[in-house]
């Protein structure tokens, strides 16, 4: 143990470098932190953390917790972790607020705001999951920018830009290509594949979409399928409807 401008330090195998770097250890141990006030803070049940960047890993932005096993990289990366474990982290705020773990996040600001024991998410691209608030957000897929932007619910898929953006409580969704499912807050069950499929559903559910702008003027309707570009384009509300081609039943 030792004494650093009035601070106590102690800990086995750790690697600081930068300014302040591990400033306020005490204890721990297998950590790195390489970054002007990586690592800031790190207490007895913090181990095995990689952080890179300025003010980057668990504990940054604030002591306790016990993160561990744990990879920040990127200003800010991981920074409020304080109790998150075995999540990898790339990107300047990438997962800044984030508590939970097995997150794998690679994005500028991605599941960056208060996703206090978000799981098992994937995420890659900026913005993804960005403005999350809530506890126990888990099993998610995002790939494209704003993918999921707002989500709090569990279990969906989103790859392509926007897809889901507005997503709030619906779960079990799939919406691939970009600006799929864009307008959905809490319908669920969906499954959107094409640009602009199930485009402004809001609480539709059990809906297919297979198909550019299939679906695409959609916002309540529930449990039907369309295949092809541009079917059932301008149902609304209705339900029960099958169209397969193009234009069908537009």
């Amino acid at each position: 143990c030792q004494t650093l401008n009035g601070y106590s330090f102690s800990g086995n195998d750790v690697l600081a470098v930068g300014t302040q770097a591990m400033y306020c250890g005490n204890g721990g141990g297998g950590n790195t932190a390489i970054g002007n006030y990586a690592f800031l803070y790190s207490n007895n049940g913090m181990y095995c953390n990689t952080s890179l960047g300025a003010c980057a890993g668990p504990g940054a932005y604030g002591g306790g917790g016990n993160a561990s096993n744990n990879i920040a990289i990127g200003v800010a990366a991981l920074s409020g972790g304080c109790c998150a474990g075995r999540n990898v982290v790339i990107g300047d705020g990438a997962g800044a607020l984030t508590s939970g773990c097995c997150n794998v996040v690679v994005g500028y600001a991605s599941l960056s705001y208060n996703a206090q024991n978000a799981s098992c998410n994937t995420l890659v691209g900026a913005s993804i999951m960005s403005n999350t608030v809530g506890t126990g957000v888990t099993g998610n897929v995002g790939v494209g920018w704003a993918a999921l932007c707002i989500n709090r619910a569990s279990s969906n898929t989103a790859v392509g830009t926007s897809a889901l953006q507005a997503n709030t409580t619906g779960g079990l969704n799939t919406a691939v290509g970009t600006l799929s499912m864009q307008a959905n807050t809490r319908g669920c069950q969906n499954t959107a594949v094409g640009a602009c499929a199930l485009y402004a559903n809001v609480s539709g559910c059990l809906n297919a979409a297979v198909g550019s702008n299939a679906l695409q003027g959609n916002t309540t309707g529930n449990s039907n399928t369309a295949v092809g570009n541009n079917a059932l384009l301008c149902n609304t509300g209705g339900t029960n409807n099958a169209a397969l081609g193009a234009f069908a039943l537009q």
